[in-house]
Formats: C-alpha cells, structure tokens, sequence
C-alpha cells in the first residue's frame, strides 16, 4: 500500500504539471523560433551593412529575411512535436528554400548582380512552384492539422477579406492624396486601363511568389499569435504581436528609410495595426493563406499607384499622424468586436 501510494502521488506529480514537460518543450520550441526568426536577421545584418556601403541593391536580404519567421516556427514545431505526422514534404522543402535565401544573400556580396537578378527570379518563382507541389502531395489531414488547408469555404472567406482590405487600402491612398491636394492624380490612375492590368497581375504572382509572405504569416500568425492570446487574450496579443512584428523590421531600418526615429515610428503604427486587421482575419477564417494574400495586397498597392507611391509610405512626421489616425479609425473597432470579445 504504501508503494502504491508513492505511485500514485507520482502519477498525480506529473500530469498536474509539476514537473512541467509540457511548459519546457514550449520554451525550447519558442527560443529556436526566437534564434531563427529573430537572431538570424541581426546577424545578417553586417553583411547587408557591407554591401550597402559598396552600393549594392540589398533587396535580397529582406526577401531572406521575410523566410525566416516560418522556417523557425517550423523547426520549433518539429522539435517540440517528434512524434507527430506532419508534412515532412512541405515543411523540408522551405526549410530548404530559406537556407537557399540565406545563402544566396550572404553571397550578394561578392556577387551583387544575386540580388534583383536571375538567381533571385528563380528562388522566388521556382521556390514557389516546388512548394505548392510539395502541399498538394500532402494528405488532406495533415495540411489541416498544421494549418495548410484550402477548400472552397476558403476561396469564398478570401473573397470577403480581400474586399474589405482593398477597400481600406483604397480609402486610405484617397483620404491621403485629399490631404496632399493630389486628388485628381490618384482618380487618373484608378481609371486607367493599366491599374486594372497592374491588379490582375500582382493577384496572379501571389502564387508564383507567395513563400515570403507565407514566410512571415505562417510564422507570426500561425505559431506566435496563439502563444500570445493564451497568455495576455485576444486584444493584448494583436497589439504586442505587432510591436515584436515591428521591431523585427529593425534591421531592414537603417538602409530602407530614414530618418531611424521616423522609421521605427511609422513601422510601429504600421505593424500595429495590420496586427490588429489580420489577427481578427486569423480569428474569424482560421486560414493562413488569407492573411498571406492580405500581406501581399498590403505590400504590391504602393508599387501599383506607380506614380504616387509617397501616399503609400510614411514619408513625414505628419503621414505618421495621418496614417495613425485612418488606421485607428478602421482597425481599432475591432478591437471591441464580439471576435475579440470571447475567449
């Protein structure tokens, strides 16, 4: 009786969490997504410094860079969860695919024409051919099980989000050309046949390009943001998820903008509120690549305005304000909506 009882006060240890497996797995799984998503671009970024200062194009290290949140949500997972079945095709092949980029990034240096070049066409399009292969060859269980299905539920949801968001993103370049007195400027490009052409062809390369934005929206959304809903609840984890998202752009700050201060507080604004936008998306459709293609719109609008691409970039102190003020007007309700509201 009293071995028993030993046993069963061991028992009782154990599956009361005393011993804490479960929290510990969770700390490594999150210290090798902090190592890869994080650590990485840092490192890197003496390298982008380097061939910054030759006059490099350093483009190629932040496409790079957007690999790295999936890849080290990827590793965690794998490290965290041995046993379980999992897509092996899918998951090996960009974590493949990201060493590919670090590489050919690092190389940019001695080789510049890497970046902006065949080498990086062929990464981007040729990376996304293989990986969409290597999903569809997963079994349907599995894609669901790790948050990679698609169905048509999934094609009607991506409809109504895309709406919403072209519609804001939309809203916010006209309320920005009003307040810059280039009205009529923004309406000729809208009208032009171009525009339509320009939205058609940046919705088709989504996916023949669609790993970056996969890369950053499987690793925030996906494996991050759920870590931090459990522990500070829905409206608290969107607003930190974006400050860590925004400062993750740290490196990339000090050779794509300037000054550093207007950068970093445009970016937060930015960030914030995307954060905000695609959380509730994530919320409601529980699908990853919705909020991917959202990245994407996010990413390809200013280049579609072509000539007016300063209403779509924080470029003064008072854009920051203006930019604050719209997108709090459309993202911060939801902050208060009954997605937000449950648990």
């Amino acid at each position: 009786m009293h071995i028993l009882g030993k046993m069963k006060d061991l028992r009782s240890t154990i599956f009361e969490g005393k011993f804490n497996f479960r929290g510990s797995l969770r700390k490594k799984g999150i210290l090798i997504f902090i190592s890869i998503a994080f650590l990485l671009p840092f490192c890197t970024t003496f390298f982008m410094r380097a061939s910054y200062l030759q006059g490099n194009d350093t483009r190629i290290f932040s496409l790079a860079q957007m690999h790295y949140p999936a890849a080290g949500a990827i590793l965690a997972m794998m490290a965290v969860r041995k046993g379980s079945i999992m897509p092996r095709k899918f998951f090996i092949s960009f974590l493949a695919l990201s060493f590919l980029w670090f590489l050919c990034s690092l190389l940019s240096l001695p080789f510049p024409n890497l970046s902006g070049g065949i080498g990086e066409s062929v990464l981007i399009v040729g990376g996304s051919l293989l990986l969409w292969i290597m999903l569809v060859l997963e079994r349907g269980e599995v894609r669901k099980d790790w948050g990679l299905s698609f169905s048509s539920d999934t094609c009607k949801l991506a409809v109504k989000y895309v709406c919403l968001f072209a519609g804001f993103l939309v809203g916010r370049s006209m309320l920005g050309a009003i307040w810059q007195g280039r009205f009529p400027a923004l309406i000729e490009i809208f009208i032009t046949p171009q525009f339509t052409v320009d939205v058609f062809i940046n919705f088709i390369s989504f996916f023949l390009s669609f790993t970056a934005f996969f890369g950053e929206e499987y690793g925030w959304r996906y494996y991050l943001q759920p870590l931090l809903l459990e522990k500070t609840g829905i409206r608290k984890g969107c607003i930190i998820l974006g400050i860590i998202w925004a400062f993750w752009h740290l490196p990339l700050w000090f050779f794509y903008s300037s000054p550093l201060i207007l950068s970093m507080a445009g970016q937060l604004v930015t960030c914030v509120s995307l954060a905000i936008f695609w959380g509730y998306v994530y919320v409601k459709t529980h699908n990853i690549w919705i909020v991917s293609l959202l990245h994407a719109m996010n990413n390809s609008y200013s280049a579609i305005l072509g000539d007016l691409p300063e209403l779509m970039v924080d470029a003064s102190w008072q854009f920051v304000w203006f930019t604050l003020i719209v997108n709090g007007i459309c993202f911060m309700p939801l902050l208060f909506s009954k997605s937000f509201r449950e648990n």
